[in-house]
């Protein structure tokens, strides 16, 4: 928790900058998944296609 020489500062640092790293993961697979669906939903909107209707599905299905 608290490394005294250069190298195992090093080592930490890049464990801490590996950890932040995969904390935002999930938040941008999440982002992702928010804009299928709303790109799908307003072509939807505009006229029933089979790629919208499966984008919509795939998308909430990211929700679950």
């Amino acid at each position: 928790m608290s490394p005294e020489p250069d190298e195992e500062r090093e080592i930490k640092g890049l464990i801490d900058a590996f950890n932040a790293e995969q904390a935002t993961k999930p938040e941008q697979d999440l982002f992702t998944q928010r804009k299928r669906l709303a790109d799908a939903e307003r072509k939807l909107q505009v006229k029933t296609a089979k790629k919208a209707t499966e984008d919509v599905r795939i998308a909430r299905a990211g929700f679950q």
